[in-house]
């Protein structure tokens, strides 16, 4: 059944009002809701049949459903405690009211729905009332008894429309659409969920420690493709994010994102999801008829590394066509068991226990015994695809149903995934339709982890994997602290940068590194300048220094005495980034038009500063850690182009360490007199070490 809410949507998950503004709440640091004193134990409607079941506790689960979107820490949001009142659902009476009556205007609001958020607001979008009235003809409990809709998940949903968000494409998440009866899975808030909240209403510092990828979505034949469901998904960390393309130009932002390593997808608003869900007042815009794709190909995906602050460019081109594979429907059952099923089979999510091995059961478009295990995907942490089957027991819709057999590893906490089939080239996804239960007995402390590749230079995109002793580098992974630390200030000891913050360390080759910042999946540093060229290795140790130190399996890291590459301020997936600038020696900004407010680009003959790292060694030389406190030049020889161009040696005035920070570099060089005006590309040589191809400086006469 169709959850739905009377609000309009201009793309994103955020409501809108119809001109476009977000809607939002002014209250938010202390959002008073009451429950009507109707509701209670045993309600029946006006017929006299059940509306709450004898055994519920209706009150509990309502309280229950502000304190999911409560709980969220990175978002500026606040509930006061839930109080009883008389009043009923009275329009524009400016209070917010949980809804049990049986009334004529109630019955019209709700329609077929389970409930509704009626709300009215200012045409700025912000919120004056918002009442959450429920759906007379329907069986409500707090048990999941048989045939009645869960309270507390519903209610979250509604929730979740008052503080402004709309319908979102994943599964699993409290925002999707529909739930069917006896299940509770949208009584919880999902990674979907959090990045609404936390872009509508961010905690301080939310932002700063998240990322974000942005781009447009086109056709192959031509002109946006508008209206499509564009997905970041981090697989190895269970977190599924969604969002609309534009309805006008087909751009899209994913994000607030937790730093991690996701897959990037396309599909269209034309399965589980329709443009009709989203209340879109313009359906007609949504182009319903692209084909499901994965940036980087649907056969080998290319993941996108999301750093802290990072700011990604990604742009997706899909072609149109009718899908010959699709899921429609999903399921569990037990394991290598044929017929069996727990619960039913639809267009919902299934819930899985971590720790169980479970058959997850789907149907669709192209679905058949053609498959093999090769063709399943689960974008979830810790589960492994043992066998897949046809069920010879039953057909749904004359389509055959499959069994795919899934070991599902031990965690805790809650993952959200998404089953996706490859065939032929082609793709389909059921998007964030795998909720994973953590294990109730908390297993051991998890150590950190680094992830795969997660070793490189913190200059951004390209990429650089190749690292040298001094040189500032990001290291990506899970559980470098506990979940919440966010430590972005580094310590000094003895005027050096601390090898230590947050009880947290770093080893290469078993030399402590400088520490500037350090996140549960992040940490930015300084390699020690100890460390010898060569193949080494990387360490991330948690409870450093104490009894009860943990330490990651080793990840390996080409150290080179040269690794050069430039610092940007945005950073686009082909590279082409600008570099970070000053004009002369500072403080103003030199960077292209309308980047930032205020900047400008270079001309040509006048000097500016680029900022870089991994140069090498400098003399005097600085052991890592050391604020050098004065200038010093790097020892290799240096040579620079700009726009093609050779830059004559007269035109270098400085290549060397940056005063104010340990690891950080300057080149101070002139812009040719005869300088082309646009983005000319900047390679810096030292001792015949490139910087990537690709960054720029901008340039203007």
């Amino acid at each position: 059944m169709l959850l739905v809410s009377a609000l309009t949507l201009s793309g994103y998950v955020r409501a809108t009002t119809s001109t476009g503004t977000p809607l939002r709440r002014t209250d938010s640091n202390n959002i008073q809701f009451l429950i009507n004193d109707q509701v209670a134990p045993g309600l029946t409607n006006s017929a006299g049949a059940t509306w709450i079941t004898a055994d519920s506790d209706p009150i509990a689960a309502l309280r229950a459903s502000v304190k999911h979107w409560d709980d969220v820490s990175t978002a500026a949001v606040s509930f006061a405690p839930l109080t009883s009142t008389a009043i009923g659902h009275e329009p524009g009476d400016s209070t917010h009211i949980f809804v049990f009556l049986d009334t004529p205007e109630i019955r019209a609001a709700v329609g077929s729905a389970l409930a509704v958020t009626r709300s009215r607001f200012f045409l700025n979008g912000e919120f004056v009332d918002t009442d959450i009235v429920f759906n007379p003809d329907t069986a409500f409990s707090t048990t999941l008894a048989s045939g009645t809709f869960d309270i507390e998940g519903v209610a979250t949903h509604e929730v979740g429309h008052s503080l402004g968000a709309n319908h979102t494409l994943v599964a699993a998440a409290s925002m999707f659409p529909r739930t069917p009866p006896e299940v509770n899975l949208q009584a919880q808030v999902a990674d979907d969920d959090d990045a609404f909240l936390t872009a509508a209403y961010p905690a301080p510092g939310a932002l700063g420690a998240r990322g974000q990828i942005r781009g447009t979505v086109s056709l192959s034949a031509g002109g946006p493709a508008t209206g499509v469901l564009v997905t970041a998904t981090d697989p190895g960390a269970g977190v599924t994010i969604g969002t609309l393309s534009d309805l006008d130009d087909g751009t899209y932002t994913l994000g607030p994102l937790p730093p991690g390593s996701y897959l990037l997808s396309v599909e269209a608003a034309a399965g589980l999801v329709d443009p009709f869900d989203f209340s879109a007042p313009n359906a007609g815009k949504f182009k319903t008829d692209v084909l499901p794709h994965f940036s980087g190909g649907n056969a080998n995906p290319v993941p996108l590394q999301i750093l802290a602050g990072s700011d990604l460019t990604a742009d997706l081109t899909v072609e149109q066509g009718a899908a010959a594979l699709r899921v429609d429907f999903l399921g569990a059952g037990a394991a290598e068991t044929e017929g069996n099923f727990r619960g039913g089979i639809g267009a919902a999510a299934v819930s899985l226990t971590a720790g169980e091995r479970v058959d997850l059961v789907f149907v669709g478009q192209g679905i058949d015994g053609t498959l093999a295990t090769g063709n399943i995907r689960i974008l979830a942490p810790g589960v492994t695809v043992r066998s897949l089957i046809v069920d010879s027991t039953v057909t749904l819709n004359a389509m055959p149903l499959l069994r795919a057999t899934l070991d599902v590893a031990a965690r805790q906490g809650r993952d959200v995934g998404s089953l996706v089939i490859v065939k032929d080239g082609m793709a389909a996804a059921f998007t964030g339709g795998i909720s994973i239960k953590g294990t109730d007995a908390p297993p051991p402390p998890p150590g950190p982890q680094i992830s795969a590749g997660g070793v490189v230079l913190s200059t951004g995109t390209p990429l650089v994997t190749q690292v040298a002793p001094n040189s500032i580098i990001t290291i990506s992974g899970q559980e470098f602290v506990p979940q919440g630390t966010l430590v972005l200030n580094p310590e000094l000891d003895n005027d050096r940068v601390s090898t230590r913050l947050a009880d947290t360390c770093v080893e290469i080759d078993g030399n402590r590194s400088p520490m500037f910042a350090v996140l549960p999946t992040q940490i930015n540093l300084q390699v020690s300048s100890a460390v010898n060229p060569g193949n080494g290795s990387v360490v991330v140790i948690r409870g450093c220094g104490t009894g009860n130190e943990q330490r990651s399996e080793p990840e390996p890291v080409s150290v080179a005495s040269i690794a050069p590459a430039f610092f940007n301020f945005v950073n686009i997936l082909n590279g082409q980034n600008p570099i970070a600038a000053l004009h002369g020696g500072g403080p103003n900004l030199a960077e292209p038009a309308g980047l930032f407010a205020g900047v400008t680009p270079a001309t040509p003959g006048e000097f500016v500063s680029l900022f870089a790292t991994g140069l090498g060694p400098t003399n005097p030389p600085f052991e890592s850690g050391e604020i050098p406190g004065q200038v010093a030049r790097v020892t290799g020889s240096v040579s620079i182009s700009i726009g093609g161009a050779l830059v004559p040696a007269a035109d270098i005035f400085d290549v060397g360490v940056a005063p104010c920070c340990a690891g950080l570099y300057q080149v101070v060089v002139k812009i040719p007199d005869n300088a082309a005006n646009g983005n000319l590309p900047v390679v810096l040589s030292v001792d015949g070490v490139e910087t990537p191809f690709g960054p720029f400086i901008a340039v203007s006469r």
